[in-house]
């Protein structure tokens, strides 16, 4: 008998309905099966504070594990996704399970999963004795509060509907600072939104790029609503409050409070009930990145639309730093995740990390206790591969944190206002990180134009730890624990720099401008650089002789974007448009023309 989770009438019952009807649910799933299964199998806990459980082992009878399998069959139907536990012990390693699997947390001895209807069956094949667990998003309070959401108050959670017209609302109210980019839309047709947040809208100007995010997994809301509210926070705040004006004015900042909103409406667009972790084709976002370790699909899986439109986001607006919010835990966690070498900056990683679990355990005494530093390095708590956090830091060279915000996946709205209070201040001071360490600028020792260069500490980086100027401005940061450096530049059709002696401090920032002086030989060097430059959609060339050119383009990878293009050119300047052909983001353009090369590493923003 299959379980009749999805009611959209469900909203238009009073309290006491409500809690009838869920009452309802929670007894159909335990009495369904139970007639069948041992005494010990039968406890579906009635609490609805602590969860609910039914046990599926190998011990049991055919028939017995065939009962408790129908029903987390039917809870697959209706759902998209269940949620096990299984003993620790009951494996070697947790990457022993299928990749497609999303693993929750390790605690108590205990592995907590989901798995999506297309891959349960493959756990089912390993024999693993397992409890089947009510969803965390089950819990009554989430049907007790107001019906409408008050963003006066922040004590509820918003409809769908409702989310979107805030964050419009806001960037309505705030047009000079302020303005609502769509990042992509999910399967079902739920616009994924980020708010970008810049002084005087000045966006693109060589400012250092923050990005938070949140809720990658649909049932943890804690996030959701801390990011919306802190987007209201540094909007009504601008020009008051000097800290908040100061971030503005001097960081390029986007919040995207709501990354699956599939997910998170899993239910309906009127709340967040019954919300589901993976999204709607039952993916685990955060672990459908390409990975440093396991390469482009770790999970086996093609990149769901949501991962695509995000990837695509972080092209074109590269972040220096970031943090994806999520709940379950309470916990900094730092590089990496997929694999147990220590990040180059893996001192910096901790101060910033220890900074933040410090911040919030001031706030509340009972706050951020489940780890003794409140910080962990991700694969020293459990692997995880395709994450989100290790795709920043390693494929977009930035400094990216996952920060665990609450025990309870999807808080009370009575406790909103109270993690609001807790982590206002940590939210703020990360992204002041950003303006601290070496914010540095390479550009033409000739024609004092930027240069995008590769900027790389000697003895120091590793795993892709460098970063790159920007293209536009040549700005680039490099966030470092205090120390004395040695920072390198290198640009192709450049002579390399190092700098020595370049002294770091916490809390301050150090200023760097590198002058790059230009190699005398190769193409067209009595042209000013940049002899090859991007203009919208069009890459422009200069030669010194006519002839045909075969212009390639990679990606940071190495991985080629485009087929080579074969242009006849003539002496002097050439342009050819690639519009159409290419995404917003950052390349390496090479042109080869009688012999010789020139590459140039270039940013496309359309």
């Amino acid at each position: 008998m299959g379980m009749s989770y999805l009611s959209g009438s469900m909203y238009n019952l009073n309290r006491t309905e409500r809690r009838f009807f869920l009452l309802k649910i929670i007894l159909l799933a335990g009495l369904t099966t139970a007639g069948s299964l041992p005494t010990s199998a039968q406890h579906w806990h009635q609490d609805s504070a602590s969860g609910k459980t039914l046990t599926c082992s190998p011990s049991y009878s055919r028939v017995q594990r065939d009962s408790v399998n129908a029903l987390a069959e039917s809870v697959l139907s209706e759902r998209g996704e269940v949620y096990i536990r299984f003993p620790q012990q009951s494996l070697r390693r947790t990457d022993m399970l299928p990749r497609s699997f999303s693993i929750d947390k390790v605690e108590d001895g205990h592995v907590y999963t989901y798995a999506g209807r297309r891959h349960f069956r493959e756990f089912l094949d390993m024999g693993i004795s397992y409890e089947l667990l009510m969803p965390p998003s089950s819990r009554l309070y989430l049907l007790n509060g107001p019906l409408h959401f008050d963003p006066a108050t922040y004590d509820s959670y918003p409809s769908y509907g409702e989310y979107v017209n805030r964050m419009l609302d806001m960037a309505d109210s705030f047009p000079g600072i302020c303005h609502i980019d769509t990042i992509g839309v999910s399967i079902n047709n739920h616009l994924i939104l980020a708010a970008g947040i810049s002084g005087s809208g000045s966006f693109g100007k060589g400012k250092p790029i923050f990005l938070y995010t949140s809720t990658i997994h649909g049932d943890e809301t804690t996030g959701y609503m801390l990011l919306l509210r802190l987007t209201d926070y540094l909007l009504h705040e601008y020009g008051k409050d000097s800290l908040v004006t100061r971030l503005a004015d001097r960081i390029e900042i986007w919040i995207n409070p709501l990354a699956n909103p599939d997910g998170t409406y899993a239910w309906g667009d009127a709340g967040v009930f019954l919300s589901n972790r993976l999204n709607a084709n039952g993916m685990d976002l955060n672990r459908n990145f390409p990975d440093p370790a396991d390469g482009d699909h770790p999970d086996g899986e093609e990149w769901q639309p949501e991962t695509i439109a995000m990837m695509e986001f972080m092209k074109q607006h590269p972040p220096d730093m970031s943090a994806n919010l999520h709940s379950g835990a309470e916990v900094v966690n730092y590089p990496w995740d997929t694999w147990w070498v220590l990040h180059a900056d893996e001192d910096w990683f901790r101060m910033i990390s220890k900074n933040y679990a410090d911040t919030v355990r001031s706030n509340s005494m009972d706050y951020f206790l489940q780890f003794e530093e409140g910080i962990t390095r991700g694969i020293d708590w459990y692997r995880i591969s395709g994450g989100r956090q290790d795709y920043v830091t390693y494929f977009l060279h930035g400094r990216e944190v996952t920060l665990e915000l609450s025990i309870e996946k999807v808080p009370s709205p009575d406790e909103l206002a109270a993690f609001w209070k807790y982590n206002r201040k940590a939210l703020l001071q990360l992204m002041e990180q950003c303006l601290f360490g070496i914010r540095g600028k390479t550009v033409d020792s000739e024609s004092g134009q930027p240069v995008m260069a590769k900027i790389t500490m000697p003895d120091h980086d590793k795993d892709n730890s460098y970063v790159y100027s920007d293209s536009l401005t040549g700005t680039f940061y490099r966030f470092l624990k205090e120390g004395i450096y040695a920072i390198r530049a290198e640009a192709p059709g450049y002579q390399a720099r190092t700098v020595e002696q370049v002294q770091v401090l916490d809390g301050k920032s150090t200023s760097l401008d590198i002058l790059m002086d230009p190699v005398k030989t190769g193409l067209a060097r009595q042209y000013k650089q940049p002899d090859l430059t991007v203009a919208g959609t069009r890459i422009i060339y200069y030669l010194e002789q006519a002839g045909t050119a075969t212009l390639n383009v990679f990606d940071l990878a190495g991985k080629q974007m485009l087929p080579a293009l074969y242009l006849h050119s003539s002496a002097g300047r050439n342009e050819t448009d690639v519009g159409g052909r290419l995404s917003g983001g950052i390349y390496l353009i090479m042109i080869t023309c009688h012999g010789q090369s020139f590459s140039y590493i270039c940013s496309f923003n359309f």
